[in-house]
């Protein structure tokens, strides 16, 4: 396969692209011509193949486009981008292949920036609303205009594909239905089946777990169509372990429950069929006890019952991301009710959560954070002016310098803290603790003050913690559905926040943070991530019966992080260390399902296949994630997962975590004059927010 990052062998030629001069130009053509000429004549002797050429103008197209991205004029940024547009068509058909490789990394800078602008534009309007004309400055209207001529003049079908791949793989197959709202981008829907374009076509995203799950979904199919339900019972013979009951419901819930949301859907002549299929699921013994009241809910679209919150219950016009979500939401609940059966002593906490919450009210929930004040008082160590206090919530904050309060500010919980005049504010008092506060419970409050980046807790990777979250709040949702006073009266002993009225909302709105959270933690849109999390939850079905695993209640903070270790070890690494590899052969699988129309759109999108009218080589449009040190963060864990400490890169690593500090030393003699005590605190600040949240924050959030 081509290199998609050919950074070393690039190292030249990005040095001479740093400087535009006629000369370095000069240099440049000479450095393409000795390259070309070198692989044609290996290519002669059969020394090379055109995979080598094409990796030769990967590489100069790459620099190319960052060469550009570097001298982009932010002051007047979409006047630049028009710069490069231009230059773009003036030499999409020049027979110097230099220049034309120039033109290739203009024509992807500038449609990168282009959807850029229209995510920005979408996320402020609203789905029903339309953006006009008059929405728009004259700038970007032409921007539109000279976006349509240059997926056209290139007289390559793989240019507007680039174009779609970048707001597809950034916000999802729903983008597609969206364009109509858009002034100046209808032509775009030239490009998106019909079927696509009104919301029809929702992938099943459970084929990515195998053959056995799609068989078993068609005879549920085949079923409804023949009345033969008999279809069912005859598909479970092939299927394997226990995953029968599994793949019945979610059949049901793609085939019965999600069919309701087609706009040529008859409840009237479904009506029969729907009562039918529910006797005969009853009497058939297909499934268990746990799982009959699940499958009356779906054939009747209450999943969850009276108490549910609504985006359960399928309907027209609901986003394809909360049809996403939802169908993760319900195969949570199989997950934890299935392990009783699975020989998964790790899922026993959990399912135990699901059933008995009032077992957990003095437990230390899993991924809920720590108690980070000795860490934070351990480096204020020493510094003798440094005094603690607390506000009158018993926060504790330190005051610098001489340790006297000058000026008043605001805890987080919103209490008076700091003085005046050297005098404490009212009900503040001087002092700290030495022991460790970690409350029991439920922590994370409210959903919407939740960062939209993932954390990390001791041990647990961003994209670990948010799997674990997810399936913490699916246990949640789901027991506070089942309307059981003594669950309900639990779960809101559980809550050490404010607690809200609407518990299954509450942790509904707290899982779709979840999915959109681990989403961001594999650099996937929260669809794409749909597939992975399905197949983690397809793993977890299996026996796992470490030494010493917790099956009851997380009775101490060592029996949490033992679990947490565990858990993600053995139920969540295997999934995960494959994802790279795997990821395509998912998505494949998906977009190739015959159920959605085998939509050969899609596998184009997903660059699974090339587009008819291909001209150029396909290596030169592919999709290539922005370069940073998020992104390299997020390569490094999933490299690190599973690997003991003497395999990690130690240099690389310790970069990583020091990376926060670095920044934070480059800006702290701007903002403090050198005040190294003061630079110290905001260093412990900043790293405390890069260990919670994954991502840099401004002192005043710090």
């Amino acid at each position: 396969a081509v290199d998609r990052s050919p950074v070393v062998r690039s190292f030249l030629l990005q040095l001479l692209l740093r400087h535009s001069t006629k000369e370095s130009m000069n240099f440049v053509q000479e450095y393409f011509s000795n390259a070309e000429t070198a692989v044609q004549s290996l290519s002669e002797s059969g020394g090379m193949t055109e995979r080598h050429r094409e990796e030769l103008e990967v590489i100069f197209v790459q620099c190319f486009e960052d060469s550009i991205a570097r001298s982009a004029n932010r002051a007047d940024f979409l006047a630049f981008v028009v710069q490069q547009m231009q230059f773009s068509l003036s030499n999409c058909r020049s027979e110097n292949r230099l220049r034309s490789l120039q033109a290739v990394a203009a024509t992807r800078f500038s449609l990168t920036a282009v959807a850029d602008s229209i995510l920005r534009m979408l996320n402020e309007t609203p789905t029903s609303a339309t953006a006009t004309a008059r929405s728009f400055p004259q700038q970007v209207q032409n921007l539109f205009s000279l976006t349509r001529k240059l997926c056209t003049d290139w007289s390559d079908s793989q240019v507007p594909f680039f174009f779609l791949k970048q707001l597809v793989k950034r916000k999802g197959v729903e983008i597609l239905t969206r364009f109509h709202h858009v002034y100046g981008l209808e032509w775009l829907e030239n490009f998106v089946p019909e079927h696509t374009k009104q919301g029809d076509v929702i992938h099943d995203y459970c084929v990515a777990i195998g053959t056995e799950y799609q068989s078993v979904r068609e005879a549920v199919a085949r079923a409804l169509l023949t009345k033969r339900f008999s279809n069912i019972s005859d598909s479970l013979q092939a299927v394997s372990g226990n995953n029968k009951e599994i793949f019945v419901l979610l059949g049901l819930y793609r085939e019965v429950t999600m069919r309701r949301a087609a706009r040529d859907y008859d409840p009237v002549q479904n009506e029969t069929i729907h009562r039918d299929l529910e006797e005969n699921l009853h009497t058939s013994n297909v499934l268990s006890n746990w799982a009959e009241p699940i499958a009356v809910q779906l054939v009747r679209n209450g999943l969850g019952g009276d108490g549910a919150p609504a985006d359960l219950v399928v309907r027209p016009g609901q986003s394809l991301q909360t049809r996403t979500i939802a169908g993760l939401a319900l195969h949570a609940l199989l997950a934890l009710e299935a392990s009783v059966d699975s020989g998964n002593d790790l899922m026993a906490p959990l399912r135990l959560l699901l059933r008995e919450p009032h077992l957990f009210v003095d437990s230390y929930l899993p991924t809920m954070p720590d108690d980070d004040f000795l860490a934070i008082k351990g480096v204020t160590k020493g510094n003798n002016g440094t005094k603690w206090h607390t506000c009158p919530n018993d926060h504790p904050y330190f005051i610098d310098d001489c340790g006297r309060p000058v000026e008043l500010s605001q805890c987080f919980c919103g209490a008076r803290i700091g003085g005046e005049q050297l005098q404490l504010a009212n009900e503040n008092r001087v002092g700290e603790r030495d022991h460790d506060a970690t409350e029991t419970g439920y922590l994370l409050g409210s959903p919407a003050v939740r960062a939209d980046d993932p954390s990390k807790e001791r041990q647990l990777l961003p994209s670990h913690c948010a799997l674990v979250r997810m399936l913490l709040h699916a246990a949640l949702l789901w027991a506070s559905c089942s309307g059981k006073q003594e669950s309900m009266t639990a779960i809101r002993k559980l809550i050490k926040t404010t607690v809200p009225n609407d518990l299954p909302q509450f942790f509904w709105s707290h899982f779709v943070k979840d999915v959109q959270n681990f989403a961001r933690a594999i650099d996937q849109t929260p669809e794409d991530a749909g597939a992975v999390v399905h197949c983690m939850l397809h793993n977890l079905n299996r026996p796992q019966s470490p030494k010493n695993a917790t099956r009851q209640q997380f009775a101490s903070q060592h029996e949490r992080s033992r679990w947490e270790e565990n858990f993600s070890r053995l139920c969540l690494e295997p999934i995960l260390q494959t994802m790279n590899s795997e990821m395509r052969h998912w998505m494949d699988a998906v977009v190739k399902d015959e159920r959605v129309g085998n939509n050969p759109m899609m596998r184009w999108l997903y660059e699974l296949e090339v587009p008819p009218n291909a001209v150029s080589s396909p290596a030169l449009w592919r999709y290539r994630s922005k370069v940073s040190m998020r992104h390299l963060a997020l390569l490094l864990n999933q490299h690190l997962a599973g690997k003991p400490t003497g395999q990690q890169p130690e240099i690389l690593s310790r970069f990583l975590q020091e990376e926060p500090k670095l920044r934070a030393l480059n800006i702290c003699p701007t903002f403090f004059g050198c005040s190294a005590c003061f630079s110290i605190s905001f260093i412990v600040a900043w790293r405390c927010a890069k260990q919670k949240h994954s991502r840099l924050i401004d002192f005043f959030k710090a």
